[in-house]
């Protein structure tokens, strides 16, 4: 769940931390009449739940209070990286000496957080190469972090006051990392104004979907409704197979999210739908999409969102890997496949170059599948082997 900036300072704001006078509106009304009461220069940013605001135009200055509601009004109307602007963040503009870039995020290969710090912060950091950043691991077993923190913060350069001044910081935001089970907090710009003092000037928060029952009453607590939210607009083909997912309440058959590859993917399994995703990948395939089935969908289910995939004109072929199946019945599959390609007037034969569902009903399957001209893979052949034959048989 990625939380709004005005939503992370708040949280960073019942911390302690230093973040610029600011307030949020989602109406020009509401701009017109909270402008009234300000005073100065000021930075109006669109509130969306992606990055790069600025290089997308949803970022723009007011050298007055004056300027607010046309500002506000432009913001509102405009779509950024493909989201609708939520609401506009009004802040008070800062002047500073220095910025720099600070975070604590998941090594997923160490399997611990990370701390990272970045002497060069601002709307290109991340075109910075990895000799521009250091880092250091942090242990999840250990509730006192200051020395890991003090030792990076040392090997950049930094040393008295703002040596001690940035410990404190790393410290609120670890603290807060763990109480809110996030996945990413990255402060970026964190910039450093003539009289030393330390500024938040925006924030990134992600928090670990799986892990917000056990968070809700704290994020209630702060106003912040703890529901996941899409990190971008669906594309036309994730809405139509959620539209086939609900159509039929029997089982799972869609979950869609569309990449740009020609191997259209009826892949499932619990975690197994990853690890096969990922080892299409490892072996140089070039997915179409990602999916999801399993539960015993209906074999009509299963056909729409076959003939679905096969519609787009980038999928060359499709393949249908399924780790053992109990609860899923493999002849449905089999039946629903071929009966997707038929609607579309395509030869079964022809599109499906891996299917591999072994479990309940995998004898029946096979009958059908050789019925077609098609040759299924048992439970010998591995999901890594099933996956390089689907990569094979797309080139």
């Amino acid at each position: 769940m990625r939380l709004y900036e005005y939503e992370a300072k708040q949280l960073l704001c019942a911390e302690g931390l230093s973040v610029p006078t600011g307030i949020v509106v989602k109406s020009i009304t509401d701009a017109v009449e909270k402008s009234k009461k300000l005073q100065g220069q000021f930075v109006i940013k669109s509130q969306v739940l992606t990055g790069n605001r600025m290089k997308a135009g949803g970022v723009v200055f007011a050298d007055t209070p004056s300027g607010i509601p046309d500002a506000t009004e432009e913001l509102l109307s405009r779509t950024i990286n493909g989201f609708k602007t939520d609401g506009v963040l009004i802040e008070e503009t800062i002047q500073f000496e220095r910025q720099i870039f600070i975070g604590i995020t998941w090594n997923t290969f160490a399997r611990l957080p990370v701390a990272i710090v970045s002497l060069q912060g601002g709307v290109d950091v991340e075109d910075l190469g990895n000799d521009s950043v250091e880092s250091v691991h942090l242990s999840t077993l250990n509730e006192v972090q200051d020395a890991s923190f003090r030792d990076l913060l040392r090997s950049t350069g930094f040393i008295g006051d703002d040596l001690g001044n940035l410990v404190k910081i790393f410290s609120v935001l670890w603290n807060l990392f763990q109480k809110t089970q996030a996945n990413l907090i990255e402060i970026n710009p964190l910039v450093q104004t003539a009289n030393g003092r330390w500024i938040i000037l925006d924030v990134h928060i992600e928090l670990d979907d799986d892990a917000l029952p056990f968070v809700k009453g704290y994020l209630m607590d702060m106003d912040i409704v703890p529901l996941p939210r899409p990190v971008r607009q669906p594309s036309l083909l994730e809405i139509q197979a959620a539209i086939i997912d609900r159509s039929d309440h029997r089982g799972v058959a869609g979950r869609v999210v569309e990449f740009n590859g020609e191997l259209g993917l009826l892949i499932g399994g619990g975690g197994a739908s990853l690890t096969i995703f990922d080892s299409i990948r490892s072996h140089g395939g070039k997915p179409a999409n990602y999916s999801e089935i399993g539960g015993n969908p209906s074999v009509s289910k299963v056909a729409e969102l076959t003939a679905l995939l096969l519609k787009q004109p980038s999928i060359r072929k499709i393949a249908v890997i399924m780790n053992v199946v109990n609860n899923t019945r493999a002849d449905l599959i089999a039946r629903g496949v071929i009966l997707g390609c038929l609607q579309v007037d395509r030869i079964p034969s022809e599109v499906i170059n891996v299917f591999r569902v072994p479990g309940s009903w995998e004898d029946e399957s096979f009958q059908i599948l050789q019925h077609y001209g098609i040759e299924p893979s048992d439970r010998t052949v591995s999901l890594d082997a099933a996956a390089m034959r689907a990569v094979k048989g797309t080139n």
